[in-house]
Order: C-alpha cells, then sequence, then structure tokens
C-alpha cells in the first residue's frame, strides 16, 4: 500500500512538474515587459521619434524629439504596472492621470486602451535590442 501512494504521489508531482509552464505561459512576467521602446512618425509639425523606457522599478519616461527642428526635447516620467498579460502606463501631465495599455506581441507595445485625440489612431513601440 505504501508503495502504489509513493508511485501515485511521484506520478502526481511529475505530471504537475510538465503542466506547470502550460498554465504560466499565458501569463507574462513583468521582466518580460522591461526594457526600450522606440517609435518613430510623422506627427502634424512632421516627424516625431518617441523612446519609451520601462524599467525594473515599475517608473518609466518618454523622451519625444523632433529631429530637424529647433524645438527641445520633452521628457515626460510616469509609472507602470502588469495586468496579467498587459501592462498599464501611467503619465501624470498638468495634475491629470493619462492611462495607457499595452499588449506585448513579439518585441513590440502594442496599445489596446488609450486616448485616440491624444496619441493617434495607432500607438506601437518596437523593442530595442540589448546590446
Amino acid at each position: 500500500m505504501t508503495k502504489m501512494r509513493l508511485v501515485l504521489m511521484a506520478f502526481a508531482i511529475s505530471s504537475l512538474t510538465l503542466l506547470t509552464p502550460l498554465f504560466v505561459a499565458g501569463k507574462l512576467r513583468s521582466e518580460s515587459f522591461v526594457g526600450t521602446y522606440t517609435r518613430t512618425f510623422t506627427g502634424a509639425g512632421g516627424k516625431v521619434k518617441e523612446t519609451l523606457v520601462l524599467r525594473q522599478n515599475m517608473t518609466c519616461s518618454l523622451r519625444t524629439i523632433y529631429p530637424g527642428s529647433n524645438r527641445r526635447p520633452i521628457v515626460t516620467s510616469g509609472s507602470w504596472k502588469r495586468e496579467g498579460s498587459t501592462v498599464k502606463v501611467t503619465w501624470r501631465t498638468g495634475g491629470q492621470a493619462d492611462n495607457i495599455t499595452f499588449k506585448l506581441l513579439d518585441n513590440r507595445l502594442v496599445a489596446s486602451e488609450y486616448d485616440q485625440t491624444i496619441w493617434g489612431a495607432e500607438l506601437k513601440y518596437q523593442k530595442v535590442k540589448s546590446k
């Protein structure tokens, strides 16, 4: 009887070990989002380059530059948190919060919930490869 219990326990443990990655695979860890992302687009005033940085300490920054113009770069600070398989970025500007929810698709952050009147019809950032 004891031998049978040990065999069943070993089977149960090995089954859980094999199945655990399947359950974990549906959820991304916070470290999956950490990194530097960029996008370049043409705005009303010309070319715009943005660099979004998500840091390990759950802070983030967005640096916006306007190549070929006299405009100074704009740096906005904020925070972020993982919510299941998405990340929610919060910017604080002028006392108001601006929230953007991103999905991580391959090496891109693609906005799924955001204010299109502020950010435009498409909001995607490509992850910069580590050196």
